[in-house]
């Protein structure tokens, strides 16, 4: 009887990170295919209340429109506070609970990714705007109607005094900026 013999063999340090590489680009353009930004582990930025950095991205959270860091509101009292600080502030504690994973929608004029964003299983737009520091975005594909209704009966966040809806905010700051009349007044609206 004959005996044959295979030639068996090695798995070496080689083959094994060839294997993990593989399955790692495997996974990765799953991840892409579904539309998942694959940054885990890269250091997470606070932009502002609405737009995060991962590792080198920029992401604008869909669906909601915070303060810029430099806008300021007013308390119920009139006192003037920075509401865009404040809206940075709660994301930053929303992002305490874990690493952002986000689902990419699409990229805004400005390069940045517009994603829904999730830490710890919760939707940070949402969350944001349940807190009162963000208003949905009226024209985008995510909406937190019912959410900022709750916000503004139960006077969370900006919603407990007066402010200008950010994106008349950022309008009116542009056009000043381009006539350069005079000193800068912000009307505050409820």
């Amino acid at each position: 009887m004959r005996r044959i013999f295979t030639k068996r063999r090695r798995v070496t340090r080689t083959r094994i990170l060839a294997a993990a590489g593989v399955l790692a680009l495997t996974l990765g353009a799953a991840a892409a295919v579904q539309g998942w930004l694959p940054y885990e582990n890269e250091p997470v930025r606070v932009i502002s209340g609405d737009t995060i950095r991962l590792g080198e991205t920029p992401v604008r959270l869909a669906g909601i429109d915070a303060p810029d860091q430099d806008q300021t509101c007013r308390h119920a009292d009139g006192s003037v506070y920075s509401c865009g600080e404040m809206a940075a502030q709660q994301m930053k504690r929303l992002l305490r609970n874990g690493y952002p994973e986000c689902r990419d929608r699409s990229i805004d004029r400005y390069g940045r990714r517009l994603a829904v964003c999730y830490a710890a299983g919760r939707d940070l737009g949402r969350a944001m705007v349940r807190a009162g520091w963000a208003l949905t975005h009226r024209q985008g594909a995510v909406t937190y109607m019912s959410d900022e209704a709750n916000a503004r009966a139960q006077q969370r966040g900006m919603w407990a005094g007066s402010f200008e809806p950010p994106s008349e905010w950022r309008l009116k700051r542009l056009q000043s900026a381009s006539s350069d009349s005079g000193p800068r007044s912000y009307g505050f609206t409820r």
